[in-house]
């Protein structure tokens, strides 16, 4: 099933918020949406759906016209670079992203067809976690890593040195604050070999001139879950509690 992972972000200046979001990503050629191409965003009941305006379109001020009057917007794919590579860019910024539900930083989820887009809002405090991969120093082998990262982290308690206990199990990582304090390390550092847990430090990390907290994790505790680099996946979120999956298609409604 082709699934894409993406969020809400500001696409405006920092005193005017501007939320939208983008596809940036090398599928959307082989949908159709080739750079130049005209596409009808129409917003609905929590979602939002793309359709690829073809060659045998009405002409534009009735196809706009008839995309307003649903609330929507006419937009085009483009070509955005970066220092790397430039990859066909759909952007989606305006008040129909408030028309569709969606708000500043909120996590979604795209399906994507031939000629045909629709977004979702994942649900409750779920955030998108992209594994990736680093090289072990002693084998020189990639290894799978796991970052969580952002201002978000403190809205669950998840601060700057802070002390986590981290779980694994096929399917699931499962992160707990360990709220002894520092203080009692060496009760913790029992307590994760009688229960095969790792610890994990949140540090902090500058950003655009702000600090963040952030967790890593590398290595058997993410293989023995099952996941592999460049996976997306789902971390849900309670006060001292993340629980990363696997992303479950049926439970988002698609």
């Amino acid at each position: 099933m082709n699934i894409h992972l993406t969020k809400v972000i500001n696409t405006g200046h920092s005193y005017a918020r501007r939320p939208g979001f983008y596809f940036y990503a090398s599928w959307l050629p082989s949908m159709g949406f080739i750079p130049g191409a005209l596409v009808q965003a129409v917003p609905g009941p929590g979602e939002m759906v793309f359709r690829l305006c073809d060659e045998n379109i009405k002409r534009y001020s009735v196809l706009d016209s008839e995309t307003k009057a649903q609330g929507g917007k006419l937009i085009q794919v483009f070509n955005a670079s970066d220092k790397y590579k430039q990859s066909p860019t759909l952007l989606a910024t305006g008040q129909f992203i408030d028309a569709a539900g969606f708000a500043y930083d909120d996590a979604l989820i795209a399906k994507y067809t031939s000629g045909y887009i629709r977004v979702r809002k994942l649900p409750g405090t779920s955030r998108v976690i992209n594994s990736s991969s680093t090289r072990d120093k002693l084998t020189g082998k990639d290894i799978p890593k796991l970052r969580l990262g952002g201002a978000w982290l403190h809205m669950f308690g998840f601060l700057p040195d802070s002390l986590v206990t981290a779980s694994s199990e096929p399917g699931t990582i499962t992160l707990r604050l360990w709220n002894e304090g520092a203080e009692k390390y060496r009760e913790l550092v029992r307590f994760a070999r009688q229960n095969q847990l790792k610890i994990v430090l949140v540090k902090e990390y500058s950003g655009r001139g702000k600090k963040y907290p952030q967790l890593e994790m590398t290595g058997s505790m993410i293989e023995k879950a099952g996941f592999v680099p460049s996976e997306s996946l789902i971390a849900s979120c309670e006060q001292g509690i993340i629980k990363i999956q696997k992303l479950d298609i049926a439970e988002l409604g698609f």
